[in-house]
């Protein structure tokens, strides 16, 4: 595939951006599975040192599908979100409602336009890019998310703007219902673009990485002393419409970092307790994993490490697919708590 020119900005706003409102609509696509249980299975603790990773070698690309056409295509832009700068980013899906595979190579670009059809912030707008790595052909019924973002607008009210794609012909869908962004004041010009894109299946999932859709959630204790092994728990869940296995087996790292100045200290890389955990998760279904975790003496922190609030961070080091808005790669889940000498 061609390669890709983005802003560096695209890059750090897609770190916790939900997909919801943008992910498949095609309930009699997703794999049958049966209703989860009211109870999630409790894994317990198993110290599983993170595996060598082993690299193979790349699979054959696939034969070239032939470039998607509008005529194909619907466009659908979600829920606007508010980012720290005061501008807004908002999820971005192209869905091939075709009967044949076709291939995305031919998007070249994407544009916000002002209710009469002026391009706004012209010029400024990033090629959206291919995934990491390289995006198998869009499947009949396959979405392509993409994250489109727009920092601030310095001109006239652009009434009800809308986001074009271009393909063989341009492609508009109405943006938001939200005004556009305030004009940064630090600046007279803001910026506009989309990032990378992900492909996602029937089920919602990423067709390259289905267990990049997985949610977490950290719950553990508020405090602990430097030295003291802490326990707590991992709750993994499956928020599409089809099962996710955990094969291969997910691998994760924990780190403490300090709430002032984002400095973090690796803790300890592990692999999840997956021969007790049932193989398949169901739709909603989720697992518990017990977990533990050694608070470090100061001697073996960046130093000296104080008492005072720190972060648990917990992150898999194995799964991320760029362009998932829910995953850029994915992003640490994080717990607080209070470290004592």
């Amino acid at each position: 595939m061609r390669g890709v020119v983005m802003l560096a900005l695209t890059l750090a706003l897609g770190a916790c951006a939900d997909p919801a409102g943008v992910s498949p609509r095609s309930p009699e696509s997703a794999s049958a599975s049966p209703s989860a249980a009211s109870s999630p299975v409790v894994v317990p603790w198993a110290d599983r040192p993170q595996p060598t990773p082993s690299y193979m070698s790349p699979s054959p690309p696939p034969a070239p599908a032939p470039a998607c056409r509008a005529a194909n295509l619907r466009v659908a832009v979600g829920t606007a979100e508010a980012m720290p700068d005061r501008g807004i980013r908002f999820p971005v899906e192209v869905r091939n409602e075709g009967d044949a595979d076709c291939s995305l190579d031919n998007w070249a670009e994407g544009d916000l336009l002002a209710e009469d059809g002026t391009k706004l912030d012209q010029g400024s707008t990033a090629r959206p890019g291919i995934g990491l790595p390289p995006q198998p052909a869009l499947e009949p019924g396959h979405v392509a998310v993409t994250q489109g973002f727009w920092s601030g607008w310095c001109g006239k009210d652009p009434g009800r703007w809308r986001v074009r794609l271009r393909f063989d012909v341009p492609v508009d869908a109405a943006g938001p219902a939200v005004p556009a962004p305030a004009c940064p004041a630090e600046r007279d010009h803001a910026a506009n673009g989309f990032g990378v894109y992900t492909i996602l299946n029937a089920a919602g999932q990423p067709v390259l990485d289905p267990q990049a859709a997985w949610r977490v959630r950290l719950d553990a204790p508020s405090s602990a002393r430097m030295g003291e092994v802490i326990r707590y728990r991992v709750t993994i869940t499956n928020p599409t419409r089809g099962d996710i296995t955990f094969d291969p087996c997910p691998s994760y790292a924990v780190s403490f970092r300090h709430a002032s100045d984002g400095r973090s200290e690796l803790s300890a890389t592990h692999e999840l307790n997956c021969p007790q955990a049932p193989r398949r998760v169901a739709p909603g279904g989720s697992v518990v994993f017990e977990q533990q975790a050694r608070v470090p003496h100061t001697t073996e922190m960046w130093g000296p490490m104080q008492p005072g609030r720190y972060f648990l961070d917990w992150n898999f080091t194995n799964i991320g697919v760029w362009g998932y808005p829910g995953n850029h790669p994915h992003p640490p889940y994080t717990a607080p708590i209070d470290i004592t000498a």
